[in-house]
């Protein structure tokens, strides 16, 4: 066994969303990134440089910022979606696309961005074990 291979960072994962209270699942289902994969990484490192070069000016980073940030990784962590629940909306729109404005108003609320965070970080969705289930 290849122990390099033992999680499939490009592997999706698909994850339903919860109601914030009853955590009844809504009907949508997010198909997510895993927080190790390559897109991810990615905006990590321009989320970095970005402070780094604030830093570097001698100026301080803004606490909206650093969510801003958050929020972006976040993003990156969605690959797409299916809003197979049509009563639901994203804000005004039903059956958004799923994109980056679209996937940045999502993840702005605390209750799914935790889900979202949760769920790719867990590597266990991302092995061979997860795509059995």
């Amino acid at each position: 066994m290849d122990i390099l291979g033992l999680v499939k960072s490009d592997q999706l994962f698909d994850l339903e969303l919860k109601h914030p209270i009853t955590e009844k699942p809504l009907g949508v289902i997010v198909k997510l990134r895993s927080s190790q994969s390559a897109e991810v990484k990615t905006v990590e490192r321009q989320n970095q440089d970005g402070i780094n070069l604030r830093m570097q000016k001698g100026k301080s980073l803004k606490a909206a910022a650093l969510e801003a940030n958050a929020e972006a990784r976040a993003a990156a962590m969605i690959e797409s979606w299916d809003w197979q629940n049509q009563d639901l909306t994203l804000g005004e729109e039903a059956s958004p696309e799923c994109t980056q404005k679209n996937k940045l108003l999502l993840v702005a609320n605390d209750y799914f961005f935790d889900q979202i965070i949760e769920a790719s970080s867990n590597l266990e969705n991302f092995t061979e074990r997860a795509r059995k289930r």
